[in-house]
């Protein structure tokens, strides 16, 4: 008889947020949750910084010129333990699912493209950083470090995720893979919609496409692959409703991969809406018989990769503190000194 591998019903969702208002995409996540679930979701995937919305403006304008969009990005950030991480929770228990959630995260005064992973019971089970922000990006968001390559174990299998560039980060791809990945989220953001730079507007998806595919296929796993969108508010907000060689409404083009790349939903392009697969991890066994990159494919007296796991501080006390009250509560305290805040 032998063991049996997980089923679930994934979902990728294609939205566009109430651009940078915190609340209301909360709002409108909560509702697309509790949809999600109604028609049977276990795994719900949001795009990248989904919460508030994704900063377009790095690849249009100036960086000072884009300063108050930057403070509002800053001011509508998500917090763990807040009240809007509470509200996304208690959307993810109603759901009975699992929610990887893309978000701008702020810590202390900084910036992270980050995902807040949700479990069934709505606790915020992990939360992990874009290891380095890509290009323009750097502007508004700071770097992850080792500590934030992981995957989580869901009652139904392993799942992990990555957002944008890091899927061209072969070495943070394997990682997964090496920990026993077998469904992985891809969140992406909906620049695609930019036309400022026409190779992102005509080949952004097309190799994004490819990414979340050939993830797929190199490590045999199933990938939910999920995009932003720009609606016409968004778009209006950043001062390009009448400049289409800017800037258009639309982006994204998401879809539901197999382990050996194949189409399971979509894509949806350019439109809001969310897609829905029936996933077998038993599908994958065949898949990885033909190349496991962790088992036959591998060869550690070759080549190998080496993970620094520890997470990177700005403030290390390496003696008693001058002030123990600044202890409390400070997030950038060395945690094997300290204690730390996780």
């Amino acid at each position: 008889m032998g063991d049996s591998l997980g089923k679930l019903r994934a979902a990728a969702v294609q939205a566009a947020s109430v651009y940078l208002d915190r609340e209301a995409t909360v709002e409108k996540a909560c509702h697309l949750i509790r949809e999600c679930g109604a028609k049977g979701a276990d795994f719900i995937v949001f795009p990248e910084s989904y919460i508030p919305g994704y900063p377009f403006w790095v690849w249009l304008l100036p960086s000072f010129e884009g300063m108050d969009f930057a403070k509002e990005l800053y001011k509508n950030a998500l917090v763990a333990g807040s009240e809007a991480t509470q509200r996304l929770g208690e959307a993810a228990r109603a759901a009975r699912a699992y929610v990887v959630m893309g978000c701008t995260e702020r810590q202390g005064t900084a910036l992270f493209n980050s995902i807040f992973f949700f479990n069934r019971e709505g606790e915020l089970a992990a939360r992990r950083r874009k290891l380095r922000p890509t290009h323009a990006e750097k502007l508004v968001w700071g770097d992850g470090d080792g500590s934030d390559l992981f995957t989580v174990e869901g009652d139904f299998g392993i799942f992990g995720g990555m957002m944008c560039g890091e899927h061209f980060m072969d070495l943070c791809r394997y990682s997964l893979y090496a920990m026993g990945e077998q469904v992985h989220a891809a969140l992406w953001p909906g620049v695609s919609a930019i036309t400022h730079f026409p190779r992102y507007e005509r080949y952004f998806n097309d190799f994004t496409e490819v990414s979340s595919r050939h993830h797929a296929i190199a490590g045999g796993v199933f990938t939910v692959s999920a995009y932003g969108v720009a609606d016409e508010a968004t778009v209006a907000k950043l001062g390009y409703a009448d400049r289409p060689e800017m800037m258009r409404v639309g982006g994204g083009r998401s879809a539901i991969f197999g382990p050996s790349g194949e189409v399971l939903a979509g894509p949806i392009e350019d439109k809001e809406g969310v897609i829905f697969a029936d996933l077998d991890l038993e599908d994958a066994i065949s898949a990885r018989q033909i190349r496991n990159a962790v088992g036959d494919y591998a060869r550690p007296e070759v080549l190998s990769l080496h993970l620094n796991p520890k997470r990177q501080r700005v403030l290390v006390e390496e003696e008693p503190p001058r002030n123990p009250h600044m202890l409390e509560g400070n997030p950038f305290l060395l945690e094997e000194e300290h204690g730390g805040d996780e």
